[in-house]
């Protein structure tokens, strides 16, 4: 019988990344939104405080206007990176095997360093090679 793993177990290089880009994109403007809220609430909860609470919540919400956007575009660039190393494989992959079915090519795949999905390249490299074994005998 097939026994599975645990749902709640990081399997893969490959989903252990995506689980931080998405841990990432939730708790980094949860933070500044959340710690601008607390640094207000702290502010106008001072009991020495000389400013009005329009003048705390225009002060903060300065803040947030810079971080949120700022924060929003890191993670934007951070997430595109990332995902370029899986999607542009998979489409690599998909046209060089196009290439090999209509004849035009042959010899292994080649990806870039650092691209995802080399271990499963590799294999298909195993299976090209073989293929083209056949062939030739």
């Amino acid at each position: 019988m097939n026994e599975r793993c645990p749902t709640l177990k990081v399997k893969t290089k490959l989903q252990n990344q995506l689980i931080w880009m998405i841990f990432a994109a939730m708790s980094i403007p949860t933070l500044v939104l959340g710690g601008s809220m607390c640094l207000m609430i702290a502010r106008l909860s001072a009991p020495n405080t000389t400013m009005s609470p329009h003048e705390v919540i225009v002060g903060i919400m300065g803040y947030v206007a810079v971080l949120f956007p700022v924060s929003i575009a890191a993670l934007l660039y951070w997430v595109f990176r990332g995902t370029n190393k899986l999607v542009g494989p998979i489409e690599r992959m998909t046209q060089e095997l196009d290439r090999r079915m209509e004849g035009q090519k042959s010899g292994p795949i080649v990806l870039r360093p650092g691209d995802q999905l080399i271990p499963l390249v590799d294999k298909i490299n195993v299976l090209l090679e073989e293929r083209d074994n056949l062939k030739k005998a």
